[in-house]
């Protein structure tokens, strides 16, 4: 990761120069990058803690591979989720993956920990 200056617009045919956050990655094969963006004001900074999860299938038994399937568990103050996201098809109709207690089925999954959702997650893609 590094910072350079990029071109930066917010009207038609106009732009200023700005710093951005550039990451990169080289790999053979399979690569991926999460992210994570955290906003705080000035005087409330508060850390968030991102935690990298294993999946396994429930019906299988086995831990993905992350090429197939990733998961992480975000905490900020009270507020918990798990994100599920899937790079390609990991399961049969009949399997679902538990990431850290979720169990849910879908391409990207979101459960709301605070909220104890840990078998209803929001589907954001099937």
């Amino acid at each position: 990761m590094n910072i350079k200056e990029t071109r930066y617009s917010k009207h038609y045919n106009e732009y200023e120069m700005k710093e951005t956050l550039v990451t990169e990655v080289s790999a053979d094969g399979f690569a991926s990058i999460i992210t994570v963006i955290s906003t705080n004001s000035k005087e409330n900074y508060e850390k968030a803690k991102v935690q990298k999860l294993k999946v396994k299938s429930n019906f299988k038994g086995i831990i993905f591979e992350d090429k197939l399937i990733e998961a992480i568990n975000i905490e900020k103050g009270q507020k918990k989720y798990t994100v599920v996201v899937a790079h390609q098809d990991y399961a049969s109709p009949t399997d679902s993956f538990n990431a850290d207690g979720c169990i849910g089925f879908g391409q990207v999954v979101v459960f709301n920990r605070s909220k104890n959702e840990e078998r209803i997650g929001k589907v954001l893609v099937y």
